[in-house]
């Protein structure tokens, strides 16, 4: 066996582990497709009314994981709302801090269309 088989089979060996053990950052720039949508949270109070509403805008620091690799985050605006780039797939969307765990975490699938759009509902515990 020669030097460049040696070298071609340590690097085919290296590539599966290195692609498993990703400790780097995300790059979205490049993506096209948008995950958009609002977030709400409730109930937000234990007796609701139809005079006063039982939900209100989520806003708040959100991960967005692929596996257990986090991929980017976002920040809801006063409303709820946020947009984020991502490429198609399933992904988990985690709240950050507060009372909120990241168990309330939501699974999203984005399609290839250029946006998808999304509710995501967090329940508050309140009762």
């Amino acid at each position: 066996m020669g030097i460049r088989t040696l070298v071609v089979v340590a690097a085919l060996v290296a590539a599966p582990a290195a692609a498993c053990n990703f400790s780097g950052t995300f790059d979205s720039s490049g993506l096209r497709v948008r995950l958009e949508g609002d977030i709400t949270r409730g109930p937000t109070q234990p007796v609701c009314s139809v005079d006063q509403p039982c939900t209100a805008p989520f806003v708040g620091q959100f991960l967005v994981r692929l596996g257990a690799l986090t991929v980017t985050s976002f920040q809801t605006d006063s409303a709820g709302r946020f947009s984020v780039r991502l490429a198609p797939g399933t992904y988990t969307v985690v709240p950050v801090g507060g009372t909120f765990s990241a168990a309330q975490q939501q699974t999203v699938t984005v399609g290839s269309d250029s946006v998808t759009v999304v509710h995501l509902d967090y329940d508050t515990g309140i009762r």
